[in-house]
Formats: C-alpha cells, sequence, structure tokens
C-alpha cells in the first residue's frame, strides 16, 4: 500500500454489480464520490463532457467526484462492477485527479487486470477485502500515461472476430490478406485490447448466450448449441471463467437493469453525508 494507507482511514465504499440490457440509455448522471467502472463483459459508449469512450471488452473508467456522464448499451447489454470511494485516496496516494474527470483504459494490461478484478469482486465471499487492492490499482493505473488509439488494421480485426462471429481459421485469412505475422498479431492484439483474440470470440459468444438466458426461455443445452459450445457444461466453466456465475444465475437475474449491491461494505449514503 502506498504510504501505509489502509480503507479505515478514509470514508466507506460501496461496491455493485450493474446489468444493463441491450440497446438501453444510461441517463446522466454525477458521482458524489469518486467512481470506478470494471467492465466484465458487453459493450457500450460512456458519454461525457469531454466525449465519448467506446467500450468493448475488458476496460476501466475513473471519474472523478462531480463529472456528469451517461451511457448507450450495445446489441448484447453490459456487465460492469463499479466501486464508490473516498477521493481522498487519490492525492493522498500521491496522484492527481484526471485535469478533465475522467481516465479510461479499453485495452492493454490496466484493461486486464481490471476484468480481473472485476471477477474477484463478483466472487469474493467478502468483497470488502478488495477495498484496498481496487484503490491501489486506481492509483498505479492514474499514473500510467494515457492511452492511445488502438491502429486501423487491429480494428478491423477485431470487428472481424465481433461482428462477422468467424471462426479462428477465417481470422487466420482476413491475417494472411493484410499481409501481417500471424504470431506478431496475436501478441499486438493482446497488448492492446487485454485479451486475445481466442478469448474475443469465446466472450463474444458468452454475451449472445447471455442475451438469449436472459431474454427467451430456450433449452440452456439448446442455447450452449447455437452458441458454438460442445456442452452444456462446457457453457457453464465458460460462464463461471469470465462472469462468475453460471448460465443459470444469468437466467434467474433476467433481462431487465439490476444493480447488486455487495452487502457487506458500509453504506456509501452515510459517507456522504458525513462528507458534507
Amino acid at each position: 500500500m502506498s504510504r501505509g494507507l489502509r480503507s479505515s482511514d478514509f470514508l466507506p465504499a460501496m461496491g455493485f454489480l450493474a446489468i444493463r440490457p441491450p440497446r438501453c440509455e444510461i441517463p446522466s448522471h454525477r458521482h458524489d464520490f469518486a467512481g470506478l467502472s470494471l467492465y466484465l463483459a458487453g459493450n457500450c459508449i460512456d458519454r461525457g463532457e469531454t466525449g465519448d469512450i467506446g467500450i468493448n471488452g475488458p476496460a476501466a473508467v475513473f471519474h472523478a467526484p462531480g463529472t456528469a456522464h451517461a451511457g448507450v448499451v450495445g446489441l448484447v447489454g453490459v456487465e460492469v462492477v463499479g466501486i464508490d470511494f473516498d477521493p481522498r485516496w487519490i492525492t493522498a496516494g500521491g496522484c492527481e485527479m484526471p485535469a478533465d474527470g475522467r481516465r479510461f483504459w479499453t485495452g492493454g494490461p490496466v484493461a486486464g487486470a481490471a476484468r480481473a478484478l472485476a471477477l474477484s469482486w463478483v466472487s469474493a465471499e467478502h468483497p470488502s477485502q478488495l477495498v484496498d487492492t481496487t484503490l491501489e490499482f486506481v492509483r498505479r493505473a492514474l499514473a500510467l500515461p494515457a492511452q492511445g488509439s488502438p491502429p486501423t488494421w487491429l480494428l478491423r480485426i477485431r470487428d472481424q472476430v465481433l461482428f462477422s462471429e468467424p471462426d479462428a481459421g477465417e481470422v487466420r485469412r482476413l491475417i494472411r490478406k493484410l499481409g501481417l505475422n500471424a504470431a506478431w498479431v496475436a501478441e499486438t492484439y493482446r497488448a492492446e485490447f487485454g485479451e486475445g483474440i481466442r478469448d474475443t470470440l469465446r466472450r463474444r459468444r458468452i454475451e449472445n448466450a447471455a442475451v438469449m438466458l436472459r431474454s427467451t426461455a430456450s433449452p440452456i443445452a439448446q442455447i450452449a448449441a447455437e452458441n458454438g459450445f460442445c456442452d452444456q457444461s462446457h457453457m457453464n466453466r465458460a460462464f463461471r471463467t469470465l462472469l462468475g456465475r453460471t448460465p443459470t444465475a444469468i437466467r434467474t437475474e433476467g433481462n431487465e437493469r439490476k444493480e447488486f449491491y455487495f452487502s457487506n461494505l458500509r453504506n456509501v449514503q452515510a459517507a456522504q453525508t458525513a462528507l458534507n
């Protein structure tokens, strides 16, 4: 921990899992506390005062207190772990708030670490134990340079993976058509997007299956087959790995907007009152 800080030195944090159905809008709102969004799966656009951020895959977005933003959810919905916390964590840890109130990481090692951290929050028996780790993650991420845009050719490969639903052979053919070395492309893709090409293929199958689970009454085994899984147990393992829950749990959640609060964290509303 930086400078021996502990979460008990500050006002309490609140963590929640937000599930947003496909094609919905997230109204504009402001964060009274500092807010960190860790994206597990899905796609959306985060709209802020300084522009739009396209999110498709592992990502993290930090909002400073008072920063307004809205969102539009894409075709497969979105799942995001949110953590609101005392903004003094940032300055006390030796970092500065972003000048425009927002910082994002939509790929690379920060985004990959963000997904792993989000899964830890969803799966942990005692999420409150993750507060110190989460805030250290924020401070380390904010200390890094701002992220640049991926090259056009790499975005073309990802679009092929996401929207044409190819198999791995079709991706290899596209790479050859572009005249690129497959091993180098695979390494560059993972470094840029925070997941490998096969991971993106698997994620999109899981996202599509999750939409079907929440919006149809089709048998789970049928949904598994229609989305390229060998069988239901194969899909179960894939869901646990990416989302931290089983297909049965996903179906139970339904297709409405939901927020599941990690109940053993102290309530942030009391903290906001204390801060004012």
